[in-house]
């Protein structure tokens, strides 16, 4: 993702797209490295559960958009046509068009998936009472997306509120079936 988001939105030269995406799986697998050197079993969990949470959230709401085909805001205003307007719960059909790719939205879907750090007191003993900082954080941060999506005019309140929505299931759901039913006595979560 920061490959491509150097390239898609500061139009960067692949190859700068290709040395982003380099250093950040090298900074992960140190950070893992360093995090799980003792196998602590809660940290492998939260590690599976933040790859498979961020490659469902990336795949599930790009075939969404593309096939629920709603016209952006923005897109209305700058064609001053807001005939385009359809409600959300009704798909307009096939788009490879980003300006018809409001729903549901991907940004606030993707803040969403920040939830994560809320298992990190679970394996990081420093943060072992900042559960609720972490929430707090985690609730701002995706608060601050989504309004900034509506203001830049990419999404409709609706779209914004799904992509958040949908995100925090898709993390329960793992949560529930990555500690919960393996005996964890984590908590932090809930």
């Amino acid at each position: 993702m920061a490959g491509m988001l150097l390239i898609t939105y500061q139009h960067g030269p692949k190859a700068l797209g290709l040395i982003a995406a380099a250093a950040v799986l090298i900074a992960n697998a140190f950070l893992a490295k360093t995090v799980c050197k003792n196998g602590n079993p809660d940290a492998l969990r939260a590690a599976k559960l933040g790859l498979q949470l961020f490659v469902t959230v990336l795949l599930l709401f790009n075939l969404i958009k593309l096939g629920w085909g709603r016209e952006r805001y923005r897109h209305m205003v700058s064609t001053g046509d807001f005939s385009g307007f359809s409600m959300w719960m009704i798909p307009q059909g096939l788009v490879t068009d980003n300006e018809f790719m409001s729903f549901p939205s991907g940004h606030s879907a993707n803040a969403a998936v920040i939830m994560w750090l809320t298992l990190l007191p679970d394996f990081v003993p420093a943060l072992a009472k900042r559960e609720t900082l972490l929430k707090i954080f985690a609730i701002l941060w995706i608060g601050c997306v989504m309004l900034s999506r509506i203001i830049m005019g990419a999404h409709f309140l609706s779209d914004v509120t799904m992509g958040m929505t949908l995100s925090l299931l898709i993390f329960y759901v793992f949560y529930q079936r990555l500690f919960c039913q393996n005996g964890s006595s984590s908590d932090t979560a809930s």
